[in-house]
């Protein structure tokens, strides 16, 4: 084994032991569908905040992987917080609770009154990496997708910071009929996912990428 190889198989080593520490914000470890993916995207660079591999019986039943810059300011808007601390004192709620959204209708009506002051400096710069981070996946994508053909339905896309198949929010979820028709084209977007993370692992394992 060259040097190069060595130098290279020990950082992967190094990121997988990083992801299997990694869990949601429930605290439960990545799920083993999307994990490979995770290592490979991280080892040519590109940080991630949240993944799943799909499920049948809740949330999109596809994968798919956030690819944001982990380090999110605590405030998008200018005395976000300040305003948030008004409206839990003034309803006698939480200020933990209701920063995290608890409940929607009033966190929604302090983030108005707060989107008025425009976004601090910090949550404007973050946006900035994350945009240089898509573009990044961007040109990935279209690298994989140069000589592969598939159905558009299975073609990975980024959407804002997030890599992922194509998904229309009007869609209910709840429908018995729909989500099992979803389900079904679980395995080919699962499959689908499984090549670009193999596509990932040639292109770092064949040296081009600035290690």
């Amino acid at each position: 084994m060259t040097v190069l190889r060595k130098k290279k198989a020990k950082k992967l080593e190094q990121i997988r032991a990083e992801v299997d520490k990694t869990g949601d914000a429930l605290g439960k470890p990545i799920d083993s569908g999307i994990k490979e993916t995770i290592v490979f995207l991280k080892a040519m660079g590109i940080t991630t905040t949240a993944s799943c591999e799909g499920h049948t019986d809740y949330g999109i039943p596809w994968p798919w992987v956030d690819t944001e810059d982990p380090d999110q300011p605590e405030e998008q808007f200018k005395n976000q917080n300040k305003i948030l601390h008004y409206y839990a004192k003034k309803n006698n709620l939480d200020f933990g609770k209701l920063k995290t959204g608890e409940p929607l209708d009033l966190w929604l009506k302090a983030i108005k009154e707060a989107s008025k002051n425009g976004e601090t400096e910090e949550y404007i710069e973050w946006t900035k990496r994350n945009k240089k981070i898509a573009k990044k996946v961007r040109a990935l994508l279209k690298e994989f997708y140069k000589k592969r053909k598939v159905e558009d339905t299975n073609r990975l896309i980024i959407k804002d910071t997030r890599l992922q198949f194509a998904f229309d929010p009007k869609i209910d979820m709840e429908d018995n009929s729909t989500r099992r028709e979803l389900n079904q084209s679980m395995p080919a977007k699962q499959t689908e996912m499984i090549a670009f993370t193999k596509f990932l692992e040639n292109k770092y394992r064949e040296g081009r990428v600035k290690q």
